[in-house]
């Protein structure tokens, strides 16, 4: 199986035109690090590519080495690089596509978070409690959404959730430092923030009240 071959043997196969675009995608799916296949392809093209750079040296009394770039390659060392360039753009497509894919994937909704997040919610009407935050918090970031949270931790709607799991639960946005250190200055002790604070209050109960 093509799966067995080795990576030498593999890329040796692909210079000598043993094995072709389709069999390439299939090796690749079935190795656990693409990217040491590419690093390796890179190589081997390296090393074919410097047969036609090599100095070409005249011993004379005024001599000096020169190159010309892959003037002295043979026509089949010419096709042995042309295969090794174009396995290269088809690793390379597949590394895009797979990073395409982790990118996706990580911004994937998290149903465990997402569910993880009633256990924070307290009184008998959870459901309202929860829809009532996520009207308020929903695409803020930074103290917009801190202050909410805080107001509705101090009253009793909620116990303090870590940010992940308010961001996956309520749409959050921003950062988790930016979060925390908002979430601080709307619950210290001494706080100077009384004004957003009784605002956000006010904005929290008119939301449940609304969301019953």
């Amino acid at each position: 199986m093509i799966h067995e071959i080795s990576t030498t043997e593999f890329i040796a196969g692909i210079i000598n035109d043993r094995y072709d675009e389709n069999d390439i995608v299939k090796y690749c799916s079935g190795l656990s690090n693409i990217n040491a296949f590419w690093g390796a392809l890179i190589v081997e093209h390296s090393k074919i590519a410097e047969i036609g750079n090599a100095p070409i040296i005249a011993f004379g009394k005024d001599a000096t080495i020169t190159k010309e770039e892959n003037d002295r390659l043979s026509i089949d060392d010419r096709r042995k690089l042309g295969r090794i360039q174009n396995a290269i753009f088809i690793v390379e497509e597949l590394m895009q596509k797979q990073e395409e894919q982790r990118q996706k994937e990580s911004v994937k909704p998290q149903h465990g978070k997402e569910n993880a997040i009633e256990q924070y919610i307290t009184g008998s009407d959870k459901e309202t409690t929860m829809q009532a935050i996520k009207s308020l918090v929903c695409g803020k970031k930074g103290k917009q959404a801190a202050v909410t949270i805080a107001v509705a931790v101090s009253d009793g709607y909620m116990s303090k959730a870590k940010f992940d799991i308010l961001k996956e639960a309520f749409g959050i946005d921003g950062t988790k430092q930016a979060f925390n250190n908002a979430y601080k200055l709307y619950t210290e002790t001494n706080s100077t923030r009384k004004g957003e604070i009784d605002a956000a209050r006010a904005a929290l109960k008119r939301s449940i009240e609304s969301a019953r």
